[in-house]
Order: C-alpha cells, then structure tokens, then sequence
C-alpha cells in the first residue's frame, strides 16, 4: 500500500524537527576560545526602540521556561560574522548559539527568530531565548564583567520586553543552570534583574 503524501510530508517534518532540537542540545562553545578576526558583515541594529517593537511583535509559540543571558567569551572586538562563522565552519552548527547578540559599541544583530531553537545551554535550549554580550574576558582572557553602557541597557530593555511577553519565565545566566561550571556572563544575572516583572 502506497502512503499517503500527507503522512510522508509529516514523517519528514517529524524526523526534521527531532534532528533540530538533538542539534540544539548540544552545549555553546567552550569558555575563552579564540575566534578569528572578520570584518562585520551581517545587520547591526542601533535603536533601541527597534528592538523594543521587534519583541513585541515576535510570534512566540515555543514553551518558553527560561530568558538566558551569556557572554560571548571573546574580545570586546568580536564582530558577529566571526561569531557565527566560528559556529558554522568550526563547531560545525546549523544553528546559532544564541537568538540576539548585543554589540560592545552599540547596536544589536539578531541571529535567530524566537521560535527557532539555538545552542545556548545543554539540554534547556528547547525552551529557553538566549541572549549575549560581545565580551566577558580580560586581555589575559579572564572572566569579567566588560559590559559597555550600551548593551547593558539593551540587555535591559531586551529582557523587560520579553518578561511582557513571557511573565513565567526565569531569568538567569548560563552559569544558572545544573551542572555549568562556566562563568557565563560573568555577572549575576539573575540578582540583577530580579526586579524586572511583567507589569
């Protein structure tokens, strides 16, 4: 008997979807990796009122738990070409490490829609939005909370945006989560913004 397209069609998608979220457990890279100088060639995002409407009009359809904020363990140089050419053709991902990167001058690049799954924690990427800073290290490549003003506040507005959106979800660092022994993002995040809310 001949199956019927309509269930090859959802076998496909099926066995599509299981080899994305078994991709997307895989853990981000390791801590301190030096990722190659490249000139910055994808969309950096200035305003910050952008970011605010691009959250809000994100269609969220996943079982968000989880808003996970990391550092990217580079220099404060890093461009987000590097990042993600160090993803693709290094650690061989399909998929990006995190949803948004926040740049150490200004301005943001968005790597991933809401409702695809990225490589940010082993075994939460699933539910979890992740969210990173360009930095984290010390020239001697050492932890440290080296967050411009600028992406501080991004990270604000970021996080205060989605907890609209998501007033169930935790917000916390990498470092949060069981069995993480990295530093990631190199401050507590979730003291810093236990304040924010859904209101």
């Amino acid at each position: 008997m001949i199956k019927p397209i309509y269930r090859i069609l959802r076998d496909q998608l099926k066995e599509m979807y299981r080899k994305r979220l078994a991709e997307a457990a895989k853990n981000e890279d390791e801590d301190f990796v030096e990722i190659p100088p490249l000139s910055e060639s994808l969309p950096v995002c200035e305003d910050e009122q952008e970011l605010t409407e691009y959250i809000e009009n994100a269609r969220i359809s996943r079982n968000i738990q989880y808003l996970v904020v990391h550092c990217t363990a580079t220099s404060t140089k890093a461009t987000a070409s590097a990042i993600q050419n160090y993803w693709r053709n290094t650690l061989k991902w399909r998929n990006p490490g995190y949803h948004i990167l926040l740049h150490h001058d200004k301005g943001f690049t968005v790597f991933a829609d809401f409702d695809n799954v990225t490589n940010g924690v082993f075994g939460f990427n699933a539910t979890s939005i992740h969210l990173s800073y360009i930095g984290g290290i010390d020239e001697h490549g050492q932890p440290i909370d080296n967050r411009s003003d600028s992406q501080k506040r991004l990270l604000e507005v970021a996080l205060t945006s989605l907890k609209k959106k998501l007033p169930t979800a935790v917000i916390q660092g990498h470092r949060d989560f069981p069995g993480v022994s990295k530093a990631c993002p190199c401050f507590n995040a979730k003291l810093e913004y236990a304040s924010i809310t859904q209101d």
